[in-house]
């Protein structure tokens, strides 16, 4: 208890203008989160695991009170936007505290909002509530009684129950334990009472990540945190959730703050305060490395006009404290429709191997048997179109695909998951085995075969499964479709209109929606945007499966023109077996991956397929790559490794697709990885023209100046 008394010291009241108020809310005993960690079972170690240096960031705090702007346009904003949502409450809070981070631009922009009657400011730093103590004489006068407290977010001194409203603006986020200081602000929250917060997100200085992590690789041939780790939106949520907080709300806005030079962008961290204040920090920054960094910012993210851009990402966080007049989730066992009813009524069709799964932008998925298809009308009036036939050989029907389009769709766009059957008796008559070709319309008659076949096939037979590449399947049917459409344009009634053509070594056409594998190709709308202008993002996960990852993956068109050994590398696999492979920028998230290109071999153990013959793996996966390469199972000249990454929450790429910032693109494996390194600069043209139409076009249009 000697340490927190101490403590206790530090945390003496400034100004105390109505000393029996303060009284009411204030106590000497810190609480006790054991179940999150936030205050220890003995009030004095607010974590096990420490990540920041507490008493540093204390200091830059209260240099921070003498460098401070009188405006920042950045922090007002933020501010701002947390501040209105007090707007849109009718309960009132009479008492407020403010917890740490941007107390002056809170108290300057509250102008009556929330009906705030005592408002008590505290932070860790002595000199930052000076300032606004100073600064209290320029605020508008209001009947708000201020107070100020020198205090610690880890440590709240707080009593429970005290407290209508709690606003923390970009404060928690430098704290060791975020779960153990938001339940210590539930517990000094009055039931029904609210808690906002804005903490910096992960992607926050972006941009300074990958310019610190190429020079200290190129300079010091090795990589120490520069950048401190923030929250990711996906664990935002949770916090809250963990925390007890009822109600929980999340989002997120993003801030591009343009500067001179790399040394305004530091100078203006420095001056919130916000700068690196990790415990496992190199307190010595090499001249060189420093300069290399500004360079490497300026060559990689600097617009026309000489500014460079620095990224803010700055998650709300919004919850409230338990009351039994808010509104509660439906209790277990009151819903009226029963998913038994639902399988009795359809069947388990997910469990079809004959089935098709069909997704359009418009309408919500749905599945078809190969018995099942609906006799009445969907609700989103769908029309039966072709059915194809893919056959193998002499064989008769061996796969069968029935598509659905919607004539109000853009494209006919459709995900197939199926696997043929085929008999043992006429394995030989279809040759080797080769893969099956779209040919024929089924509905039409065109398969006389197909009947036959049908009725041959029953349980007692022998069958054995055949790998169909469903990708091109569909790119053929695409290619089909088109041609149909040119032909019917042309007026064009001849034999071989409907023939099938062949896809080709590379071939791209548009889908509707992302997916696994495929390519994201940047609309004019990110001309000026240097980091995604003209780029060409090859999707590995597209976050329906992982939707607690969201979408991520690599821009596969900016090669950095230099090889691993360049880097001087300290781990032995990149400075040995892979010390000849060429260096990509993968995207502006802090990590490294890489691709593989796996050729006819079957998926490769420690890897995850992207699309037949193209793996990615990640820094963990390096040990088994090289084993690989040493076996003889794979070249060092099949690897492409990348710097960074690119990510979105699910429903942000959703949204920027749908602003048309991205192209969706589904292409083969040989576009991708077919050509050299220096060739992959011009991919971006090669897949917009093998897309035709109107993305052929844009391919030949000049940058627009922005």
């Amino acid at each position: 208890m000697r340490a927190f008394t101490a403590t206790i010291s530090r945390r003496r009241l400034l100004w105390r203008r109505k000393e029996p108020l303060l009284s009411l809310f204030f106590s000497y005993e810190p609480f006790c989160t054991d179940g999150g960690g936030g205050g220890g079972g003995d009030g004095i170690e607010s974590s096990r695991v420490k990540v920041f240096d507490r008493h540093l960031k204390r200091k830059q705090r209260d240099r921070a009170a003498w460098l401070m702007r009188p405006k920042d346009s950045l922090v007002d904003t933020v501010a701002e936007n947390l501040l209105d949502r007090l707007e849109d409450c009718k309960k009132t809070f009479p008492t407020a505290l403010c917890l740490g981070g941007s107390l002056l631009a809170i108290r300057r922009l509250l102008r009556g909002r929330g009906s705030i009657e005592n408002l008590i400011m505290m932070d860790t730093s002595y000199d930052m509530l000076k300032l606004c103590r100073d600064s209290e004489q320029d605020v508008s006068k209001a009947d708000i009684e201020t107070s100020f407290v020198v205090g610690d977010e880890e440590f709240l001194p707080v009593k429970e129950s005290s407290l209508d409203l709690i606003i923390s603006c970009l404060g928690l986020h430098w704290t060791n334990d975020l779960p153990g200081a938001m339940i210590q602000c539930r517990l000094a929250l009055k039931p029904d009472g609210l808690f906002l917060a804005a903490i910096l997100g992960g992607e926050t200085l972006k941009e300074l990540r990958i310019a610190c992590t190429i020079a200290q690789m190129e300079r010091e041939g090795g990589i120490s945190p520069r950048v401190s780790p923030l929250a990711q939106v996906r664990d935002a949520g949770n916090l809250l959730t963990r925390a007890g907080l009822t109600l929980p709300s999340v989002d997120v806005d993003e801030y591009t703050v343009r500067y001179k030079s790399a040394l305004e962008l530091i100078e203006h961290l420095r001056s919130m305060g916000e700068s690196n204040a990790l415990l496992q920090r190199n307190n010595i920054l090499n001249r060189e490395t420093a300069l290399a960094t500004a360079a490497i910012y300026d060559s990689m993210f600097a617009a026309e006009d000489g500014t460079i851009p620095a990224t803010f990402q700055v998650i709300y966080m919004t919850g409230w404290r338990e009351h039994p007049s808010q509104q509660k989730a439906k209790r277990r066992g009151s819903a009226t429709i029963s998913f038994e009813d639902i399988q009795r009524q359809f069947g388990n069709v997910a469990m079809d191997l004959w089935c098709v799964h069909v997704k359009n932008t418009y309408g919500s998925p749905f599945l078809l048997g190969r018995n099942s298809f609906p006799e009445k009308p969907l609700p989103i009036s769908w029309n039966l179109g072709k059915m194809g036939c893919l056959r193998g050989g002499k064989d008769g029907r061996v796969f069968e695909i029935t598509v659905s389009k919607r004539q109000a769709s853009r494209y006919r766009s459709f995900v197939v998951r199926a696997m043929g059957k085929k008999n043992h008796e006429n394995s030989s008559s279809s040759g080797n085995g080769d893969r099956s070709v779209p040919e024929g319309d089924g509905i039409e008659g065109n398969n006389p075969s197909s009947d036959s076949n049908k009725s041959n096939d029953t349980p007692s037979q022998k069958s054995h499964r055949i790998t169909l590449n469903w990708r091109e399947v569909r790119a053929a049917l695409f290619a089909r479709e088109q041609a149909e459409k040119l032909d019917a344009d042309a007026h064009k009634q001849d034999e071989t209109s409907n023939e099938s053509r062949p896809l080709g070594l590379k071939w791209a056409h548009p889908i509707s929606v992302p997916e696994t594998g495929c390519v994201l190709v940047a609309t004019e709308k990110l001309d000026g945007v240097r980091t995604f202008e003209r780029t060409v993002v090859l999707l590995l996960r597209s976050g329906t499966r992982h939707p607690q990852e969201g979408p991520f993956g690599v821009v596969i068109n900016r090669p950095l023109h230099k090889k691993i050994k360049h880097m001087k590398p300290t781990n032995l696999d990149l400075a040995t077996t892979f010390a000849d492979c060429s260096l990509h920028f993968g995207g502006p998230l802090e990590a490294s991956m890489f691709l593989l290109k796996s050729g006819e071999k079957s998926q490769l153990p420690g890897f995850e397929e992207v699309m037949p013959g193209l793996c990615f793996g990640a820094r963990n996966s390096l040990d088994e790559a090289a084993g690989m390469v040493k076996k003889g199972v794979v070249k060092p000249q099949n690897f492409r490794f990348f710097v960074g990454y690119a990510g979105w929450q699910l429903d942000q790429l959703r949204d920027e697709i749908e602003s048309d910032y991205w192209y969706v693109a589904a292409c083969s494996s040989n576009l991708i990885f077919g050509g050299s390194t220096d060739s992959s600069e011009g991919l971006w043209e090669e897949i917009l023209q093998l897309m035709g139409g109107h993305y052929s076009e844009l391919s030949r249009k000049p940058k627009q100046d922005k």
